[in-house]
Formats: structure tokens, sequence, C-alpha cells
């Protein structure tokens, strides 16, 4: 395919904010909503954060701190956005701890269990382990598969964390390791910002609120810190325009979860090593089945159903050549 001139294309904001309590999270996603009587915003919220604003704010809720529940909502809005234009996920970092106790829940033998059962955490993710792969690694894996739905929406995606304190280390070329604090970071996966358009990192001064830019991605020039009494709720309609969060939502639909099922059954069935499976979702644009289209899903699914019927019914006559040296 030939080179083509660059374009700029409609951005629809990507937005990480993270902080201590209290910090005006939770107020800043929110107060979006009054931006324009354009802006329909519904909330994922896993710790009731926004409860107290019901009154305040207009917008739609759902209550989960399940990741898969979570990720569930996120698919109904990529297949039918309805009149959504904005989306708020109202903490991740609770999502991230639930499925580090499920994780841990998998690897613990459960009492009076014959044979292989599925975990909380196969079950609830359709996939677990069964590709050979560390709950830990598997857990990254996932969010990053959730957060990758983030980007696909057609909608803008606010999104809050608590803050923790980042440790760095140096030694002297012995056995001595000196630990020194770093930033204060979110407390989700590694490189979570790597993931969003704007990164505030947002904490009271005084009256008011100081807004550390940490990442602004092709966004007009910012300044380091906004110092802003209320929350800068002007300054993100500024910078991404308010047709980005008005704009009617396309829907981008992503495979059933008995496509996906399917998918993950016939790779097993095949004995399909898994940087196999990630080479053909990478060149589908994805990393996890569960981001396919559901045509990109049934494209697989036919593929392999093939494979599986000639490996399942060799030609009449056929023979297995012996491998070198026997």
């Amino acid at each position: 395919m030939p080179f083509e001139p660059a374009k700029n294309k409609p951005m629809r904001p990507k937005v990480l904010l993270y902080g201590d309590p209290g910090c005006g999270k939770t107020v800043l996603s929110l107060s979006i909503a009054l931006a324009s009587p354009l802006v329909k915003l519904a909330v994922i919220d896993t710790e009731h954060g926004t409860d107290a604003y019901a009154g305040q704010f207009p917008f739609v809720v759902k209550h989960t701190d399940d990741p898969a529940e979570a990720e569930r909502e996120i698919d109904s809005l990529l297949a039918s956005p309805g009149d959504v234009t904005t989306l708020v996920v109202d903490s991740i970092t609770p999502l991230i701890t639930t499925m580090d106790r499920m994780a841990d829940e998998s690897l613990r033998p459960r009492a009076g269990s014959k044979g292989q059962q599925l975990s909380n955490f196969e079950a609830a993710w359709g996939i677990g382990t069964r590709f050979g792969m560390a709950p830990k690694r598997r857990i990254e894996q996932l969010m990053r598969g959730f957060l990758a739905k983030l980007r696909r929406i057609d909608m803008g995606v606010i999104v809050t964390a608590r803050p923790k304190q980042s440790w760095l280390s140096s030694g002297d070329g012995g056995d001595r390791v000196q630990l020194r604090r770093g930033d204060i970071i979110p407390d989700a996966i590694a490189g979570l910002e790597h993931e969003f358009d704007l990164v505030l990192h947002l904490e009271r001064r005084g009256q008011g609120y100081a807004a550390h830019v940490k990442k602004a991605r092709g966004l007009p020039a910012l300044r380091d810190v906004m110092v802003i009494d209320p929350l800068p709720t002007d300054e993100l309609v500024r910078v991404f325009g308010i047709d980005a969060w008005t704009r009617h939502s396309e829907p981008r639909p992503v495979a059933s979860d008995d496509q996906v099922e399917q998918l993950i059954r016939l790779t097993a069935d095949l004995q399909i090593e898994p940087q196999v499976l990630q080479k053909a979702l990478s060149a589908r644009g994805v990393s996890l089945p569960a981001e396919l289209s559901p045509d990109q899903a049934a494209e697989m699914i036919a593929n392999l159903l093939k494979r599986l019927d000639a490996k399942n019914n060799p030609p009449s006559g056929a023979t297995l050549t012996p491998a070198a040296g026997q």
C-alpha cells in the first residue's frame, strides 16, 4: 500500500485524571455534562463515588467493580451507543484490584475439586490461563484490551485513578541497593499514561485545584500546571472543542461472547501457539479476541473450522511422513 498524505482527523477526548481523594477527579469528570445540553454522560462507577452528585449533574450510571461486567457495558456502548456522547470510568483502580484478587484465587487449589475446573478468573474473562500465561501477566494483557476498547469507542472518555508513590532504585555495583522516591503515578498497570491523549495529576492547592499536565498528545500548548478555581472544565472543552464531547457516536461493535468462546475453543483444539494467535490478532489491529469486530471474528472462525475439518478428516489415502531421523 503506498503512502498517503497525512490528514487531520476529528479527535475524541481520551483523558486520564489521577490524584488523592478530594482532589476533584469525580467532579471534574461529571462537570463535562454541564458544558452543553448535547453532552450525554454515562458513568461506570466502581466505588460509588458519583452517588453524592446525582442531583448536581445529569448522567446515567452503572455501579460495578467487576471488570468483566464493566467490559460488557463498554461492549454494549460500542455496539449501540444510543445518545451517549461521553463515557466516564470512575475509577479504574478497583477494577485492577478485583482482577488481582481473582488471579490470586485462581492460583489456589480448590478443595474437593476433581479434574480441571474453571476458576473465577477464567470464567469471568473467558480466557484465563488457557494459553499458558501466568495470571498476573494475563491481568495486564486483559486490562490493555479493556483500554483498547476505550480508545476504539467513538465518544469522549474520562478515566480516573487513585495515585501511588513510585520508587527508583540505585546501587553501587554490589549488594547495596538504595531506594528513593519517584513521581506520583496512577495506581494501575504500568504505562497507563500511554493509553491517553491528556493526562492530568490533580491536587488541592489552597481554595482551588492544581492540574499538573503530565501528557498532552496532539493538543494545543497547555501550561505545565493549571491552577484553576473552580476545576478546569472550560479548559477541557477548549483544548478538544465542544463538538468532541457532544458529537453523535457511531457504532463500532465487537465480537459476541459466543464468537470469542468459539474462537478460543478452536485455537485450543488445534493447539495453536499463543504467539501464532497473537500474530493473527495483530494483523487485524487488535490484541485480544474480544476486540475483534463481528466480521473479523466470523472470518477467523471460518478459517479455523476449515483447518479443524482438514485435521479430523484427512484426504483418503494420505499417510504421515516420518520426521527426519525416524
